[in-house]
């Protein structure tokens, strides 16, 4: 990255992590309580200009135990200076492909980010056993035009990103403040 970008606060993106042992155990049974979807109260919410919107919560995906471990697995990931360093980094924001840079008008939380396909499959079949929710995604209508500019037709699911992200929010930090 030249210097000048350096000096303007642009980052080089790197997600590069350690390498961590999944225990051939986690996630990969049934969830401890019936997993659960549910649509976003938009109109409700501190943000009803959503209301056209779709997005779901899921609940029970996860026990406590599961999260617990799961962010112990996230932290073991990241990459660390000295074994003191926190794993945790800021969030910064992508300003072009590989270029980040911190917004902390914008967000100001802390991050890990890590690739790990295993998990995500392992997480989306833990999704996947909410009744109704594969059925859901498989029918859901397009409302972005497609490369013709057609609307037509239907989103077909094809798993969920490698890309984890794990946010942190400590006292007074926040995700776009109003």
């Amino acid at each position: 990255m030249s210097a000048d970008r350096s000096a303007r606060g642009f980052i080089h993106a790197d997600y590069s992590s350690n390498h961590v042992d999944i225990p051939e155990s986690f996630l990969t049974g049934p969830a401890a309580d019936p997993v659960t979807f549910r649509p976003v109260p938009w109109k409700e919410s501190d943000v009803p200009e959503y209301a056209k919107c779709k997005a779901w919560i899921l609940d029970n995906v996860l026990s406590r135990e599961e999260c617990d471990e799961l962010i112990a697995l996230a932290e073991a990931s990241a990459p660390r200076e000295k074994p003191e360093d926190s794993p945790w980094r800021p969030a910064l924001i992508s300003v072009a492909p590989g270029v980040e840079t911190r917004a902390p008008g914008y967000r100001n939380s802390d991050r890990i980010i890590w690739d790990k396909q295993l998990l995500v499959d392992r997480l989306w079949d833990r999704c996947a056993q909410a009744e109704g929710l594969q059925e859901l995604v498989a029918t859901a209508p397009c409302s972005r035009p497609d490369h013709k500019g057609n609307k037509k037709g239907t989103w077909q699911f094809h798993g969920l990103n490698e890309r984890m992200r794990f946010l942190k929010y400590t006292p007074g930090m926040f995700f776009r403040r109003k």
